[in-house]
């Protein structure tokens, strides 16, 4: 007997063909075939069944003293570790155990406790989260989120001894915000190479790793392998899974490949937590979009982080990691005020963000609902895409990248000690001591006898606490005030700035500006002018360029 059956093939359903057989035999291993996977199916879903109504899983946290990533017999557990879920934290006891309540769809992970690191992937994103998935992420997002996992027997963490860090870096890197592979290729030429020069302990991504198309994730994964250090990622609104319906599924993507989207761990004295500050509306189904977002918190998350903070050494140094700037302009008021009533009480508090494509920073007070005992600042760490990946574009096709403010491209980078921190401007595609521009005057000056012309200076990474001078072929220098204004370099320069999707990004004004005037009596000619800014830290920049003052009068 002859039977006809239809296949798809290579995934095309009109691409059939017959196949002969003959019976009883091929009957007897279809038979058999479904058998095996009705009952896999089985185990399955049993598990899932059984696990939901169990919602406890068990582990252990041990140092890996040979580092082969099992708990040999020779090594222990390791007392008073935090273990996290997406809701709450225990402790592990003596023996580095620990029993923790999870929800359906979960992700356990360790908070490292300093003196230790963990194993890392290939990818170099550290091995301390286990995700728990029973059921998966659901399939109506528009890309793939965490496969169906069960939970092993028991979650096993290792940790590897180190030396507790008294000093110790991190690059901060905000908004590679890369749409395709094309400018995957783009921050490859040009980040990585200036995070390798830019040696650090730690590199952290502070969000917008993708620019709505998360299919750039894995080649972005791909170039974070040169990188010989821990990576860990800040979740940012344009790393949203844009289908979903509300904001509980926001982040299946991402955590599929960075573990979860709020978490913390310790270095040396430091207290690092990163949060999820993306308030996601969900799908337009209306509009069939994206839908809107706003800065925000959940309760959920709120929770879990004073849980967090509550098991911190009250000496410890606590670090805010967050896509969204923690500011009533981009920031729901309430949940501003709340995040800022559990650490009032700390003695040192700062706060890293991106989101903004610029550099920024700004101090704290009861204006903007902070009340606590320490000085708070924040800080926007530039942008690793500059404004959004646009031109001019060099020789080899690489864009400038300028930021809305004026400066270039880039990340920062913090140092660490037990007494204090500092941080600097890492800028890319140029020297590490290009920290500022002197952006007026330009070239060709007509001179005015009644009006002197300004000299504009941006310092990059400047703030109020900064010192700005200048001087005119080699004479005395002159103290410069700070304002708020738009760089005439953007100004000059904006009908260039187009990316590949020939969008081109507007001009923003900025407070990292300071400015001078030319003295009136400056004779006609060429004339040479320098500047020199002194950071808080000590640390003094310089930079000079030449203009010509003509005088049409004569």
């Amino acid at each position: 007997m002859r039977y006809i059956f239809l296949t798809e093939v290579c995934g095309n359903r009109n691409n059939n063909r017959e196949r002969e057989f003959f019976s009883p035999g091929y009957f007897n291993f279809l038979f058999m075939s479904w058998i095996k996977k009705i009952f896999l199916l089985f185990v399955f879903l049993s598990g899932s069944l059984a696990f939901a109504q169990n919602s406890t899983v068990s582990g252990i946290v041990f140092e890996d003293l040979n580092e082969n990533g099992k708990l040999d017999s020779n090594e222990v557990g390791v007392e008073g570790v935090g273990v996290s879920s997406l809701s709450g934290i225990v402790e592990t006891d003596s023996r580095g155990g620990f029993k923790l309540e999870i929800c359906k769809n979960d992700i356990v992970f360790v908070i490292k406790p300093s003196g230790y690191h963990f194993h890392l992937n290939e990818y170099n994103i550290p091995k301390y989260f286990e995700q728990i998935y029973p059921q998966g992420s659901p399939k109506s997002l528009n890309y793939a989120g965490i496969r169906p996992t069960l939970p092993k027997d028991t979650l096993l963490f290792p940790l590897i001894p180190s030396d507790t860090q008294s000093g110790f870096r991190v690059n901060m890197v905000a908004d590679p915000q890369m749409p395709r592979k094309r400018e995957v290729w783009f921050f490859r030429e040009t980040i990585i190479p200036s995070l390798l020069t830019a040696n650090s302990e730690v590199t952290i991504f502070l969000g917008d790793i993708a620019d709505n198309n998360l299919d750039v994730f894995p080649h972005f994964m791909g170039s974070l392998k040169a990188l010989e250090n821990p990576v860990y990622a800040v979740f940012g609104n344009h790393d949203v899974n844009y289908r979903s319906p509300d904001n509980s599924l926001k982040a299946e993507t991402f955590r599929s490949w960075f573990g979860p989207d709020y978490y913390a761990f310790n270095y040396g004295n430091t207290h690092f937590v990163a949060l999820n500050t993306v308030d996601y509306f969900g799908w337009n189904d209306e509009y069939k979009k994206k839908g809107s977002y706003f800065g925000g918190i959940d309760s959920t998350q709120l929770q879990w982080l004073e849980q967090d903070l509550a098991l911190v050494d009250e000496n410890f140094r606590i670090v805010l990691l967050t896509h969204i700037p923690l500011h009533p302009d981009y920031f729901k008021k309430q949940d501003l005020k709340k995040i800022f009533s559990l650490l009032e009480d700390r003695r040192e508090v700062t706060i890293v963000s991106g989101h903004l494509h610029q550099n920024k920073s700004w101090a704290y007070g009861p204006e903007l609902y902070w009340n606590g005992k320490s000085q708070l600042r924040s800080v926007i760490a530039g942008s690793a895409s500059g404004s959004w990946w646009s031109g001019p574009y060099a020789s080899d096709s690489i864009p400038q990248a300028t930021c809305v403010d004026g400066s270039p491209q880039g990340f920062y980078q913090y140092a660490f000690r037990d007494d204090g921190f500092n941080y600097r401007f890492v800028p890319a595609q140029k020297k590490e001591d290009y920290q500022l521009r002197i952006s007026s005057p330009h070239r060709i000056v007509k001179y005015n006898p009644e009006k002197p012309h300004r000299v504009v200076v941006n310092v990059f990474s400047g703030d109020e606490r900064c010192s700005v001078k200048f001087s005119i072929d080699g004479g005395t220098f002159t103290g410069m005030k700070q304002f708020t204004g738009v760089d005439p370099f953007v100004e000059r320069t904006h009908f260039r700035r187009i990316n590949g999707d020939n969008w081109s990004p507007g001009i923003s004004q900025t407070d990292h500006l300071w400015e001078g005037e030319l003295p009136l009596k400056l004779e006609p000619g060429i004339h040479t002018i320098k500047s020199v800014v002194g950071f808080p830290d000590g640390k003094k920049y310089s930079a000079t360029t030449q203009f010509e003052l003509v005088d049409d009068g004569q």
